[in-house]
């Protein structure tokens, strides 16, 4: 058995899922999600999960079972850095409680494929975003923009040094250039702050700016034609299980280590995705 102590919101948490999911595919045992009470599992909340079997999902101060209370006192706990990836990851080990915030395929490449049968959107999400979204997806090619920008102006990376992760605008103009004339074609901006980009497409009319709850953001990325992503955990999931066939995926170069020119967490730049410099 292994567990992971959740933290983050919907992006963080499919990151951890995904990586105790693919640990406990490779020592063969199940696992358990550890979080306080109070916190907000998301991931459980928008998303069934088809391998139930393998999911203990309690919390640890909760557990009523005094032989699973007694086994999990032999279990070590394990902070993973996020800058980890490569020879580490490999040896990772069974008995083990561990924290991180794992934002790379390196934690989980073995198991991608069934990975992305794992999550699906509950029927009540979907059905919301159907009756809101439907005609427009089926009528015309979408664009979805999204724009991470309010909490990234105050963080700090000690790796990098550095502080203010927003994307500049010379980022979003350098993917439309990319992408360039698209028939019958329509813009849906969504995130915490499409007014920086209002500014420079209101008078367009091919440009929807909208303001969803997070689930239904989180389908617009998932079955548009063209994603320009933020560089965002919860953008680059939207973009990962998006399963269309021909999808095209823009995403920033070097991700959160954009101004150092240095891919930061390393791992996270997906090969099929188009890296845009700026």
């Amino acid at each position: 058995m292994v567990g992971i102590n959740l933290q983050g919101r919907l992006g963080n948490q499919l990151f951890q899922l995904a990586f105790i999911f693919s640990l406990a595919k490779k020592h063969n045992t199940c696992f358990f999600i550890d979080y306080p009470i109070h916190y907000p599992l998301l991931v459980n909340r928008y998303f069934h999960f088809q391998d139930r079997n393998l999911l203990f999902l309690k919390w640890i101060n909760k557990l009523v079972n005094v032989f699973i209370q007694l086994k999990l006192l032999h279990f070590r706990k394990k902070t993973i850095p996020l800058n980890t990836s490569g020879p580490e990851i490999a040896t990772l080990k069974d008995k083990v409680i561990y924290s991180g915030f794992f934002q790379t395929p390196d934690y989980y490449f073995l198991n991608e494929k069934r990975l992305n049968g794992q999550f699906r959107v509950k029927k009540k999400y979907r059905l919301l975003f159907e009756k809101k979204y439907q005609e427009l997806f089926l009528n015309h090619t979408i664009v979805a923009i999204h724009v991470r920008r309010t909490d990234y102006a105050d963080w700090y990376l000690d790796d990098l040094g550095d502080s203010d992760f927003r994307l500049p605008y010379k980022y979003y103009g350098n993917c439309l250039e990319k992408i360039g004339e698209v028939e019958n074609c329509r813009f849906i901006v969504i995130g915490d702050d499409t007014e920086f980009l209002r500014k420079k497409f209101s008078s367009n009319t091919h440009f929807l700016f909208e303001k969803n709850d997070e689930i239904t953001d989180f389908q617009i990325l998932m079955n548009s034609n063209i994603v320009i992503s933020s560089n965002s955990s919860f953008a680059w999931w939207g973009c990962f299980l998006n399963r269309r066939q021909n999808k095209k995926v823009f995403a920033p170069k070097y991700w959160l280590g954009f101004k150092v020119k240095q891919e930061y967490p390393v791992g996270i730049m997906v090969k099929d995705w188009e890296w845009i410099e700026f």
